[in-house]
């Protein structure tokens, strides 16, 4: 790490008062995590990586991520989105670390792609330019037309025993039927 960077986790830690965790990435951490920041060398070096903060226990994809590369080019942007969508990363910011810095982002929902394609990148230009929000709300078109995937693992508390099924419990024929019942009711709630 260089030392500039050192400068930029003070300027961040001291501007938003959290604390802040810095690592090597091939190390993991158990604090749980609001956010990432990730700084690389290039695209190649982003993507072999991340692939170690998987192996984190308080991986958490759901978290706002702001990654920094330094010989970024705009031909590799794909490579980078494309390891983000298959980790599932939805809330990101890619900057790149020169003196014209640019910043960019994705959205896997966009057109009804259900968090499974991207049709661009988007690109907010340069930093300095910038005042919109950089961490929109991506879900905008909901799960229309998408297929949802339900799981119901044989683990407790989401276990049934048939044979202590009565009256008064769910019956594993109508399990299915309570999942979707449920789904149903949260959606359209939203």
């Amino acid at each position: 790490m260089n030392p500039e960077d050192y400068e930029i986790l003070k300027a961040v830690h001291f501007s938003i008062g959290t604390t802040i965790v810095f690592r090597q990435a091939t190390t993991q951490s158990y604090f749980s995590h609001q956010g990432y920041i990730i700084n690389a060398c290039n695209a190649t070096e982003f993507t072999e990586y991340f692939k170690y903060l998987l192996e984190d226990p308080t991986w958490n994809p759901s978290s706002k991520f702001i990654i920094v590369v330094r010989l970024l080019d705009e031909v590799e942007l794909k490579n980078i989105f494309d390891e983000l969508l298959k980790r599932h990363v939805v809330n990101v910011l890619v900057v790149n670390g020169t003196d014209n810095t640019q910043l960019y982002t994705y959205n896997p929902f966009d057109n009804y792609a259900c968090g499974k394609y991207y049709n661009n990148v988007i690109s907010y230009g340069l930093c300095s330019n910038t005042t919109r929000n950089l961490f929109p709300n991506k879900y905008v078109t909901g799960l229309r037309n998408c297929t949802l995937r339900t799981a119901a693992p044989h683990h407790p508390p989401y276990s049934i025993n048939p044979e202590l099924a009565d009256d008064d419990r769910i019956t594993l024929e109508r399990w299915t039927v309570f999942i979707f019942f449920i789904l149903k009711r949260i959606y359209q709630e939203k």
